[in-house]
């Protein structure tokens, strides 16, 4: 009896470190997501034909 409830709380903090486990892994997985398109929006090539910050006129 005694070993059955202890053999069952092995297996529920088993799966609830995995699941806390997949629950971060997710989140870490979602700031690198985030931090790509973050990095993607700095390092885009500028949409208005090359004249940014120099006071050009938009190349044609």
């Amino acid at each position: 009896m005694v070993t059955t409830q202890i053999r069952n709380a092995i297996k529920l903090a088993a799966s609830w470190d995995g699941l806390k486990q997949s629950r971060e892994s997710g989140a870490i997985a979602e700031r690198r997501r985030e931090t790509a398109a973050a990095i993607g929006r700095i390092s885009a090539p500028p949409t208005d034909g090359g004249a940014h910050d120099a006071g050009q006129p938009p190349r044609p």
